[in-house]
Parts: structure tokens; C-alpha cells; sequence
């Protein structure tokens, strides 16, 4: 009992473990973790760690092949490349096509219906879909044929955007907008560059991201689902559940979660290995959509964290600067320093949780809105021009005619 309880428990380890990796990915560098446990884990994952490997690997294969190494390394993550796009989809076909042949055969069962064969490959085909979908919308690509679509569509904060130059897109860059470097072009609302989709996630295809994401989720989701009930019907079929033993001392009991987990392994490994699987893909997945449902409601973005974070850290050290030279009686010069302070930070582009939200998921009216906007303020000022002319040749007539008498 002792292995089965180890099995057990090392099945739970494996779960939390994945989960406090991806919340320390996520939110590693907030404000209240940043000096702590989760801050320190958050540097050594995504700083420290490859430090030690490169430093590792210098060593033990040399410079020389290194190099080499770093190169394709470099060209598989700063570089477009379609090779996770094809992992994504070996991932979902492949363990679509091991559900089909390890799962399937225990469907219809004592838990389950027949109809689940269908909608699971429904399921599939529209995962398949939304990524596609996603994989070719355009981000919101700024260019010198629509700059003047994007200029107007956010004002500069001061703040964490000012007007800028891009030397490489060679225009003005738009507010809110930022210049890949994977891909070499400006996005409007830029949030990240997705690798999986080998695109950028801007504008327009935030919404098909959220899609694709909550499309992936609810499939994993839906095969944890079933297999679930595929393992309980398993046990149920064989009355495991109620099945009972004396110990040694003569007292009943049933029998415990790990020994029934080892049952399972034993007879349906594959199965097994498949929910494990799904379940830890389907937290993953559900943490990243709702960590970007909170970006939407605070109508900010992934890049615009990083802004902000940063921002603030280097005001609340300006602040002690200031403090420890007041103390000091020493003077600063102001052009040192931010026009600002903490206090005064502010997201200007928050409009409340449903505009925010008409705005990322429907980007088309508030185009719409700022285009319509510059036709007013175009009528507004063609109808002053034309009656500042009437007004003028009025005003020419009389004079003419006070000539002439």
C-alpha cells in the first residue's frame, strides 16, 4: 500500500508543481513578489537557469560546436519559424489519434454515452479551426499605407508612450503600438509574439487568440472529462469501489485512492498518461486565458504590464532618491527626474470593463469611432472654411458696390 500511495501523491506532486511554475511565470514579477520567494523563482526560470546551461554547455561540448548551437537556438526563438506551429499540431493530432485508438473502445461504458465519439471529434475539428483562424489574422500591422488609420486611434500617455521613431518601419510609431523584433514590423495594441501561432497578438486577432485558447482548454478540459468517467466506469464495472479487506488486525477498510490509481496504470496506462496529460494542459490553459480576461478588463496588454512594472519600480526609486537628498540637504536637478511621481500614474486608456471589452473583442468600432470622429472634425472644417469665404466675399460685394455709387 505504501507504493500505491506513493504513486499517488507523486501524481498530486507533479500536478501543483506545474501549476506553481506557471503562476511564477505569470506573476513572478508583480509588486508583492518581486523581493520574495516567487520573485527569486521567477529570475532563476527565466534568467539564472539559462546562464548556467550556457555556461554549462560551453564547457562541455566547447566554443566552437556552442556557437553553433546558440545560432539554431537563436534562430528557433527570436526568429519566425513555423516549428512549434507543427508541436501544436502533433500535440492535438497525435493525442487525438491516441484517444481515438486507447479511449474510444471504452465508449459507450457504464458512465458514458455513445454521442461522445462524435462531439470529441467535433471538438478536434474546431481546435483545428481556431488555429488556423488565428494562425492567419492580422495582427494589426502598421505600415506607411495605414499609418494614418492608427496614428489617431490612442493618444500618447506620456507616461509609458511618447512619439517615437521606428528606424526600422521608418514612421512615427502610433501609441500603444510597439515593434516586434521576431517578426520586423510595428503592431497596433501589440500584446506578445505567440510562437505557437508564429504571429504576433495585436488589434485584430486578440479575439481569435482568446478563441483559439478557450477552444484548445475546453478540448483538453472535455477529454479529462471522459476519461474520468472512463477510469470511474472501469472501477464501478468491477465493484472496486465497494470492495473491502480485513488487515491485520482484523478491522475493514477499502481500498485507497493510490492502490486504485495503480489498478488503473496497470490496465489502462495509456489512458491514464492521457489525462494527466490533459489535466495539467487544461490548468495551463485556463491560467493564461484568464490572466489576458483580466488584461481586457484593465484594457492594457501583456507588453503594457512590463511598461508599467518597470515605470513604477523606477519612480518608487526616484522617490527615495529624492527623500535620501532632501535628508542629505543635497539638490537635485529636476531634468534628472520624471515630471511625474507614483502617485500621478495613471492608465489613461481604461474606460471601464465594458467598453474595454467592446474594444478588444470587436477592434472594428472603435476604429469606426475614430474614423468618424476625423470626418466631423473634416466637416466641422471644410463648413467654417466655406463660410469664412462667404463671410469675405459678402463683405467684398459691399465695398464694390460703395465704389461704384
Amino acid at each position: 500500500m505504501a507504493q500505491t500511495d506513493f504513486a499517488f501523491w507523486l501524481l498530486v506532486t507533479y500536478i501543483l508543481g506545474t501549476c506553481l511554475i506557471v503562476y511564477t511565470l505569470l506573476c513572478g514579477e508583480l509588486d508583492f513578489h518581486r523581493n520574495g520567494c516567487i520573485g527569486w523563482l521567477h529570475r532563476v526560470l527565466t534568467h539564472q537557469l539559462w546562464v548556467w546551461i550556457r555556461k554549462f554547455g560551453q564547457r562541455v561540448c566547447g566554443k566552437k560546436i556552442y556557437s553553433y548551437v546558440d545560432s539554431v537556438t537563436d534562430w528557433f526563438c527570436n526568429r519566425p519559424n513555423p516549428l512549434l506551429m507543427f508541436f501544436y499540431l502533433t500535440l492535438v493530432i497525435g493525442g487525438a489519434t491516441m484517444f481515438v485508438i486507447f479511449a474510444f473502445p471504452y465508449i459507450p461504458g457504464p458512465l458514458l454515452s455513445g454521442w461522445h465519439v462524435y462531439t470529441f471529434l467535433a471538438h478536434v475539428g474546431l481546435t483545428l479551426y481556431t488555429f488556423r483562424r488565428v494562425s492567419n489574422r492580422d495582427p494589426g500591422e502598421i505600415n506607411q499605407s495605414n499609418l494614418d488609420q492608427y496614428t489617431n486611434l490612442f493618444p500618447y500617455d506620456n507616461m509609458i508612450y511618447e512619439k517615437k521613431y521606428c528606424e526600422t518601419c521608418k514612421i512615427d510609431r502610433p501609441a500603444r503600438s510597439k515593434h516586434c523584433s521576431i517578426c520586423k514590423r510595428c503592431v497596433s495594441r501589440f500584446d506578445h509574439h505567440c510562437a505557437w501561432i508564429n504571429t504576433d497578438v495585436g488589434l485584430h486577432n486578440i479575439r481569435e487568440f482568446l478563441i483559439f485558447l478557450l477552444a484548445t482548454a475546453s478540448l483538453t478540459a472535455y477529454a479529462s472529462y471522459m476519461i474520468y468517467y472512463i477510469e470511474k466506469g472501469i472501477l464501478v464495472a468491477n465493484n472496486l469501489l465497494e470492495y473491502t479487506y480485513q488487515d491485520a488486525n482484523g478491522v475493514t477498510k477499502s481500498l485507497s485512492w493510490g492502490y486504485l490509481f495503480q489498478v488503473l496504470v496497470v490496465h489502462t496506462a495509456p489512458v491514464v498518461g492521457l489525462g494527466m496529460f490533459c489535466v495539467v494542459v487544461t490548468l495551463v490553459l485556463l491560467t493564461f486565458l484568464g490572466y489576458h480576461l483580466w488584461l481586457i478588463k484593465e484594457n492594457t496588454t501583456t507588453n503594457e504590464t512590463f511598461k508599467w512594472k518597470d515605470l513604477k519600480y523606477e519612480l518608487k526609486l526616484q522617490d527615495q532618491f529624492v527623500q535620501r537628498a532632501a535628508l542629505d540637504g543635497r539638490r537635485v536637478d529636476p531634468k534628472q527626474l520624471r515630471p511625474f511621481t507614483l502617485k500621478d500614474v495613471k492608465n489613461i486608456y481604461n474606460r471601464g470593463w465594458r467598453a474595454n471589452f467592446r474594444e478588444a473583442l470587436f477592434p472594428g468600432s472603435l476604429m469606426a469611432e475614430n474614423q468618424a470622429f476625423e470626418d466631423a472634425l473634416t466637416r466641422g472644417a471644410s463648413s467654417s472654411s466655406s463660410s469664412s469665404s462667404s463671410t469675405t466675399s459678402a463683405t467684398s460685394g459691399k465695398k464694390n458696390s460703395k465704389s461704384r455709387k
